[in-house]
């Protein structure tokens, strides 16, 4: 039980640090204006990121065993950071971050 709370208190740990991250990269890319909008694609996308890779898990588990199935998760959330990333966040039609800064 104590293990268990140790990792529930990490994970809303990582999933509150990754909230204030992603509506700040909104913050950056889209104007006062938009933020409301933006707000509401990213919550559908991630609303159907969440569902498309529950089921895509759910018909794996079977096949491939609960170690792939995480293994592959881990491994898109890799790719997914790193896109992140190296992806620019536009501000007022200007290309910035790291991405803007190296080129």
């Amino acid at each position: 039980p104590l293990l268990q709370a140790l990792v529930q208190l990490l994970h809303a740990f990582s999933f509150a640090l990754f909230q204030v991250l992603a509506m700040q990269r909104l913050a950056l890319a889209f104007g006062p204006g938009r933020q409301g909008r933006a707000q509401g694609l990213f919550s559908m996308v991630w609303g159907l990121g969440v569902a498309g890779g529950s089921w895509l898990a759910g018909q794996g588990w079977d096949r491939l065993g609960g170690p792939a199935i995480f293994g592959l998760a881990a491994l898109v959330a890799l790719l997914g950071t790193a896109w992140v990333y190296w992806v620019p966040v536009v501000q007022g039609g200007q290309a910035a971050g790291r991405s803007a800064q190296s080129s």
